[in-house]
């Protein structure tokens, strides 16, 4: 049994929220002259407030770059994922190939209401957790069919 999906990284424009909260931070800071306090504790007072609401605006902003810049080449380089009998290999980074054996993930976690948002894998050996999106497939089916492989063939998995 080898089948292969082809998964593109959707970019999501929630990545911004972050960044246009901290930017209405600074700038009602910077008008205002306030600073930033909970109930009568004052946090920061008012430049301390300005300059840490940038400084947290600019590295939004900086993240959101970055995964719109991963979802910019996924788009023109889509990534194989190729399930097999032993485990799945897919391409992660910029030239790095990953292999999961079904028997080395430890744990399987779907998002969504019927498994149908995403599917995230933790792995035993690395410690580490993959996750793809159902956005990200051609279709919903193959989503599913991915999702089928996986639930079927990883059967050590702890609960």
């Amino acid at each position: 049994m080898k089948r292969t999906f082809i998964y593109k990284e959707k970019f999501a424009y929630s990545y911004w929220t972050p960044a246009v909260v901290f930017i209405a931070l600074a700038v009602i800071s910077y008008f205002f002259k306030r600073g930033i306090a909970i109930k009568s504790l004052r946090l920061l007072a008012y430049p301390n407030s300005l300059y840490v609401c940038a400084g947290c605006a600019v590295l939004f902003i900086v993240y959101a770059l970055y995964k719109y810049n991963n979802a910019k080449i996924a788009a023109t380089n889509p990534n194989p994922i190729e399930a097999n009998d032993n485990g799945i290999t897919f391409p992660k980074g910029k030239n790095g190939l990953v292999s999961v054996a079904y028997e080395d993930v430890k744990d399987i976690w779907h998002k969504g209401e019927n498994k149908d948002a995403s599917v995230i894998i933790f792995t035993k050996s690395t410690r580490k957790d993959y996750e793809w999106d159902m956005a990200g497939f051609a279709t919903a089916d193959e989503f599913r069919e991915f999702v089928d492989i996986l639930d079927k063939n990883c059967s050590n998995i702890q609960r």
